[in-house]
């Protein structure tokens, strides 16, 4: 039989496109499958494997929430893929010990032996998880800012290939920090991916989509308004409902329950100031907390 393939899919954007609401939307409606998300942080890009302990976690949790007997399976299955080396997983995320039980130590070794025993063992893992049945999908979050034990990771699943597991890096495309080391990396693992995909600013329609929904009318009557906003936002998804969310509070949507109707004046949408600037607009939300 034709061996299941491994696969990157590659997702990038400005900031606050919707590249994470795009990817999980997908993973919400996987059917037969499995998958864990592990989000990368700018503070702790000094902390090795910060995002691998994420992704554990959530793996740790589902597997919890098995019946006896089929947990019982995994932790056989995944002991008897990373032998007695279990610590590793359990140091990055403390609820695995729940999982495989106690772990002893591994031994001292230099440092780049540890990284590619710790990559070999983290990989084994993972495919332990994974069957024909139900693929795992990890999904790698901000990977502009991922520490270099997760990208190191990364580079080994490219290189073995582990069957039955699918890999989604989403990263922002707009980030000055995106120096080029990280832009020779991202174009290395582009060479391996199966799938690359731009999650561009939002159109004008779907502005209208969006608020029609907010206030439960239809698009045709919020045509106008949402075309000042998507103007405004240029379309950026996250800055659009960032506006819409401010304009409501602020009473330049206003709702009459005489009317049970949203009412609301072009020019003060237009002269909102600020909808003009986008960090004003966070700014002035912070303040307002």
């Amino acid at each position: 039989s034709e061996r299941p393939i491994f696969q990157i899919a590659l997702v990038n954007g400005p900031t606050g496109s919707g590249k994470t609401a795009f990817v999980k939307k997908f993973l919400s409606e996987l059917v037969g499958g499995q998958s864990a998300s592990g989000k990368a942080e700018q503070l702790k890009q000094n902390i090795p494997y910060s995002t691998i302990s994420e992704l554990l976690t959530s793996i740790a949790n589902d597997l919890l929430g098995y019946p006896t007997e089929d947990l019982l399976e995994v932790r056989q299955k995944l002991l008897g893929a990373i032998s007695n080396q279990g610590h590793l997983l359990t140091t990055l995320s403390p609820d695995f010990k729940f999982v495989i039980g106690d772990a002893a130590s591994p031994e001292d070794m230099p440092s780049l032996a540890t990284i590619h025993r710790n990559n070999t063992i983290l990989v084994k893992a993972f495919s332990a998880l994974a069957t024909p049945e139900r693929p795992l999908i990890l999904f790698f979050d901000d990977l502009q800012w991922a520490d270099e034990s997760t990208k190191e990771l990364i580079s080994t699943f490219a290189e073995q290939k582990p069957s039955n597991i699918s890999l989604i890096l989403a990263y922002r495309s707009d980030i000055q920090e995106n120096g080029t080391q990280f832009i020779k990396y991202i174009n290395n693992i582009k060479k391996m991916c199966s799938l690359s995909i731009e999650v561009g600013p939002i159109p004008a329609c779907s502005v209208a989509t969006i608020l029609a929904k907010r206030l439960k009318t239809s698009e045709s009557e919020v045509t106008l308004a949402a075309n000042l906003i998507h103007e405004k936002t240029l379309g950026n998804a996250f800055f659009v409902r960032q506006v819409i969310r401010s304009l409501i509070d602020e009473n330049i949507f206003r709702y009459y329950s005489s009317t049970q109707k949203w009412l609301w004046s072009l020019d003060e949408v237009s002269a909102y100031r600020y909808a003009d600037n986008v960090a004003d607009l966070m700014l002035w939300k912070f303040k307002k907390l």
